[in-house]
């Protein structure tokens, strides 16, 4: 018969074999965090470190008012691909007629706000996982 101790040291290392799901649960989960993110700091006319869009040239007028449009975020395993086309990807880059650079996807890394939510949700996908290991015995 079967200790306790046993059971308990079997449920964790079914919760640690487990955590090689990890990345399949929380990349979507991150994708749509840094997508929400890049949306929420476009819809403020901010690039995603919060600094504000240059005016446009032309009219003083606030740029790029629907510059997420085009914004996508995907994942590949654990990898989360961001990408955005057209006229919006050519203002990202400063490639756009005046030469003004209006970042949309972030350069420089994750800000802190987009870091900390991601860090959020990897922190309850991680405990998800672990939870759903332990409770699979098997």
């Amino acid at each position: 018969m079967a200790s306790s101790n046993h059971d308990e040291l079997n449920k964790l290392i079914q919760a640690v074999r487990a955590l090689g799901k990890l990345d399949e649960v929380a990349a979507p989960r991150v994708a749509d965090v840094i997508r929400s993110e890049i949306s929420r700091a476009v819809g403020a006319g901010t690039d995603p470190y919060g600094v504000a869009f240059a005016p446009r040239k032309s009219d003083g007028g606030r740029p790029l008012v629907h510059g997420d449009k085009t914004l996508q975020a995907q994942t590949i395993g654990a990898l989360v691909i961001v990408t955005i086309t057209g006229e919006d990807a050519r203002h990202s880059i400063g490639w756009a007629r005046g030469g003004t650079v209006r970042e949309i996807i972030p350069s420089k890394g994750l800000s802190d706000r987009m870091a900390a939510e991601c860090l959020e949700v990897v922190g309850v996908a991680f405990q998800e996982v672990l939870a759903a290991g332990a409770r699979s015995g098997g």
